[in-house]
C-alpha cells in the first residue's frame, strides 16, 4: 500500500518538523544558560548556536532513513550513513590541513562544521532517493485518517523516546556516582577518574562491539516481525527470531572467549595500559548477554511490545545504578559493585524480555536450536 505508506511518512514529517523546531527554539533561548552552567563561560555560546540547524537536519535524516528501513530499502539508508561519515572525515581533515587551527575554539568550529555538512549531504542523498522512488510507484489508497496515523505513531514513538531518555539519564547518573564512590573508598580524584575512563572509555567499547552487528539485525528484524504479526504468520516470526538470536550468539560468543583468554594482550595492544586488562576480563562474559539484550529489545519492538521494552530497560537501569550507589563504597566490594550491577542488570533484562516473548509467541529456548 504505497499511498498509505507515503501518508504515514508525511504525517511523521509534519510531527518531526514541529518537534525539531520546538527543540531548536528551546536550545536557542537556553544557549546562554548552557554555555555558563555546562562550559563555565559565555565563550561557547556561538558553538551552541551552530548546533541548532543540526537538530532539524538530523531529525529528517533519521526520519527518511527509518522510512527506507521500513520499506526494506536497506542499502539506501546504509549508503547515506557511509556518505555522512566519509564526508565528515574528509571535510574535517581538509579544513584542519588547510587552516591549521591553533586554538581549541578553531578546532571545535571545524568539528561542528564537519558534523553538520556530513549530515546535510547524507540528507540530500536520502531526499534524492525518496523523490526518485516516488515517481515509479502505482497510486493506491488509504482509509486511515491523519489523527489515526498520529495515534499509531505516538503509540510507538512515546515508549521508544522514554527508553532513550531513561538510558541517557541513568548513564549521566552513573557517570557522576561511580567516581564519587571511588573517591569515598580512598582513591584520589585523578585515580577515580582514571578508573572510570578505563572502564567506560576503554573496556566498555570492546564489550559492546558486537552491537555493530546486532544493530543491523535490529533494524532489519523490526519491519519483518511487524509484517509477520500483521499477517498473523507466527511460525515465520518465531523462525526469524531464532535466526537472529543464532547470528547474535555466533558473533558474541567467540568475542567473549577472546576477551576472556587474552584480556592483557588486548589491553596492551589497543591501549598500552595493562590495568585495562582486568576490566576486560571481568566484563567479558557480559558480551553475550549485552548482545542478546539488544536483539531481544528489537524483537519486542517488532511485535509491538514497546512499553514492555521501556519497563524492562528501566528495571535494569535502576538495578545497575542502585548497585553502584550501594555497593561500590563498601571496602570489601569496591569497584566490583559496578560489575555486579552491569552484569546482573543485563541478565535481568534478558530474562524479562524472554518472559514477554514466551507469553506472546510461546517462544522457548529450544526454538533457537530447532526453529
Amino acid at each position: 500500500n504505497t499511498y498509505g505508506t507515503r501518508k504515514i511518512f508525511k504525517v511523521a514529517s509534519f510531527i518531526t518538523f514541529f518537534l525539531a523546531l520546538f527543540l531548536s527554539f528551546l536550545l536557542f533561548i537556553s544557549a546562554k544558560y548552557f554555555s555558563i552552567k555546562v562550559f563555565g563561560s559565555t565563550d561557547k555560546i556561538f558553538f551552541i548556536y551552530l548546533l541548532i540547524p543540526a537538530i532539524l537536519v538530523i531529525s529528517f535524516s533519521s526520519l527518511i532513513r527509518g522510512y527506507f528501513f521500513g520499506i526494506k530499502k536497506i542499502i539506501i539508508s546504509s549508503v547515506s550513513e557511509i556518505i555522512e561519515h566519509i564526508l565528515r572525515f574528509t571535510i574535517v581533515f581538509a579544513l584542519i590541513y588547510y587552516f591549521k587551527p591553533s586554538t581549541p575554539e578553531a578546532g571545535a568550529l571545524i568539528a561542528v562544521l564537519g558534523i553538520s555538512l556530513g549530515e546535510i549531504f547524507g540528507l540530500l542523498w536520502l531526499t534524492f532517493n525518496y523523490i526518485r522512488l516516488s515517481k515509479n510507484t502505482t497510486p493506491t489508497f488509504s482509509n486511515d485518517s491523519i489523527l489515526n496515523i498520529s495515534q499509531k505513531i505516538g503509540a510507538m514513538a512515546i515508549p521508544l523516546t522514554l527508553s532513550a531518555m531513561f538510558g541517557i539519564i541513568f548513564k549521566f547518573i552513573n557517570a557522576m556516582i561511580l567516581p564519587a564512590k571511588l573517591i569515598n573508598l580512598g582513591l584520589s580524584n585523578s585515580e577515580a577518574t582514571a578508573t572510570f575512563g578505563r572502564i567506560m572509555g576503554m573496556a566498555m567499547p570492546l564489550i559492546s562491539f558486537p552491537m555493530v552487528v546486532t544493530s543491523a539485525l535490529v533494524v532489519n528484524i523490526i519491519p519483518t516481525l511487524s509484517s509477520h504479526f500483521r499477517l498473523k504468520n507466527y511460525k515465520n516470526a518465531k523462525r526469524d527470531i531464532s535466526y537472529a538470536i543464532k547470528i547474535t550468539l555466533l558473533i558474541s560468543m567467540p568475542l567473549s572467549i577472546i576477551y576472556m583468554v587474552f584480556p592483557d594482550k588486548l589491553a596492551l595492544y589497543l591501549y598500552n595500559d595493562i590495568e585495562v586488562g582486568k576490566f576486560i576480563f571481568i566484563m567479558s562474559s557480559n558480551t553475550i548477554f549485552l548482545s542478546i539484550r539488544h536483539i531481544s529489545s528489537g524483537i519486542l519492538n517488532g511485535i509491538g511490545k514497546h512499553f514492555h521494552v521501556v519497563i524492562n530497560q528501566f528495571i535494569g537501569m535502576l538495578l545497575f545504578s542502585s548497585s553502584i550507589y550501594f555497593l561500590v563504597d563498601i571496602p570489601s566490594i569496591g569497584v566490583n559493585g559496578f560489575f555486579i550491577g552491569f552484569i546482573g542488570s543485563t541478565l535481568i533484562v534478558c530474562l524479562l524480555d524472554y518472559i514477554v516473548l514466551k507469553k506472546e509467541l510461546n517462544f522457548k529456548l529450544k526454538d533457537i536450536i530447532n526453529p
